[in-house]
């Protein structure tokens, strides 16, 4: 320390000014006088650097001479300040919520998260304080405190989501939001008070529960289903049927047919099992026209079924499986009486009754029919055998 910085502290020292400018003097004398000559030349430098470019408040951010330097400290963007980030090559300044890293070449690098403090991320954005993260995936749908979001829109508070369809006819559109205890059914309605949504489409309220299903004014159980809307007739699924007769629907049980309780009074019932419902036909197995329309529950052993008809014989006749047999000197037909049926199951045959021709009457015999008149091996009986091998009148006579 040279004789010529005395000689300017006395100088400085004789002119008039404050006390507290005296002291600051004297503390920088002293310090001077501590500090060598060749530290105390770098703030000599950065005062230089700040005097070409940071303004008060800041400070320089210096890696060396030569080097690419900067000012950091200001305020940034959300109030804080920015941070220094310097290396050998370059410096740079980070604001304060970043971090410092080293580029591929060795310089200075700020490593900063998508969203400032305060914000929150939102698929490839931010939300600014006071809203939130409405929406899932890359879209960005902030929606205000108290809001609800609703696909790629925001609901306010006396609005509610509505969603309806799926892929491409998928909607999501805001409505008024229904009273507290009714349901939403579609964009324009509420249900009544009590009822739930079934069809939002359409806009269809019920009061059947979850599993229920409305048939009229009625709710079926679970597991079963409507049969009758007019007078809330339920079938179950899994062992009824829902049939009808005329005008009258009845629940049958899997695998019986339904038919009028008795022919021509078009009431249903389910008939008995293995009975069909046939149309109601004569001796002949042909529906009469006195009797067309009128149904029956009929047994197997009557039941007719030929030219895509089905028909039912009349009791005390036999159905011929859809044969027509027409025995000399009868009417003939499908049918056959009781006692004049003959031949096998699989292939039946109907004898004659002779009520036009007496003489002509047969009898069955062995599965056959035969004539108990003329027949020397049936005379007058099965199984007679004339001796002489005549049989007049179902008497063996002599020849």
């Amino acid at each position: 320390m040279g004789d010529r910085f005395f000689d300017d502290l006395a100088r400085r020292l004789a002119e008039p000014m404050p006390r507290r400018g005296v002291l600051r003097l004297l503390a920088g004398a002293v310090v001077a006088a501590a500090v060598p000559s060749a530290v105390a030349s770098r703030p000599a430098g950065a005062a230089t650097r700040r005097a070409q470019g940071c303004v008060e408040g800041t400070t320089d951010c210096w890696v060396g001479p030569g080097n690419p330097w900067t000012c950091c400290g200001g305020p940034d963007t959300v109030g804080g300040s920015t941070i220094c980030c310097a290396t050998k090559v370059s410096a740079t300044c980070c604001e304060s919520y970043c971090s410092c890293t080293t580029d591929e070449l060795g310089g200075a690098k700020c490593v900063c998260p998508q969203c400032k403090p305060g914000e929150s991320e939102c698929g490839t954005g931010c939300c600014q304080p006071g809203s939130f993260c409405a929406s899932g995936g890359p879209l960005v749908l902030c929606c205000r405190n108290g809001q609800t979001g609703c696909g790629d829109r925001c609901c306010d508070a006396n609005e509610e989501c509505f969603r309806a369809g799926a892929g491409k006819a998928r909607i999501e559109v805001c409505v008024a939001r229904c009273p507290k205890g009714r349901a939403r059914c579609g964009t324009s309605r509420c249900c009544p008070r009590g009822q739930r949504c079934v069809n939002p489409k359409k806009g269809i309220c019920s009061p059947c529960k979850e599993g229920q299903q409305g048939c009229g004014k009625k709710c079926c159980p679970q597991g079963s289903a409507c049969c009758d809307p007019a007078v809330g007739l339920c079938c179950k699924k899994r062992t009824e049927t829902c049939s009808g007769f005329g005008e009258t629907a009845i629940c049958c049980p899997k695998g019986r047919d339904v038919c009028e309780s008795s022919p021509g009074s078009r009431k249903p019932v389910c008939c008995e099992k293995g009975r069909t419902c046939a149309s109601v036909a004569d001796e002949t197995g042909t529906i009469p026209a006195a009797s067309a329309g009128q149904k029956t529950c009929c047994p197997p052993e009557r039941t007719v079924r030929a030219g895509g008809a089905v028909t039912c014989c009349p009791e005390g006749y036999r159905s011929l499986g859809g044969k027509l047999v027409v025995p000399a000197g009868d009417l003939g037909g499908l049918c056959c009486r009781e006692d004049l049926l003959c031949g096998s199951a699989a292939d039946p045959i109907c004898c004659a009754s002779g009520s036009f021709a007496p003489e002509l009457a047969q009898a069955c015999c062995g599965g056959a029919c035969v004539s108990l008149r003329n027949d020397p091996r049936n005379c007058g009986a099965c199984g007679t055998v004339c001796p002489s091998g005549q049989c007049v009148d179902g008497l063996c006579v002599v020849a």
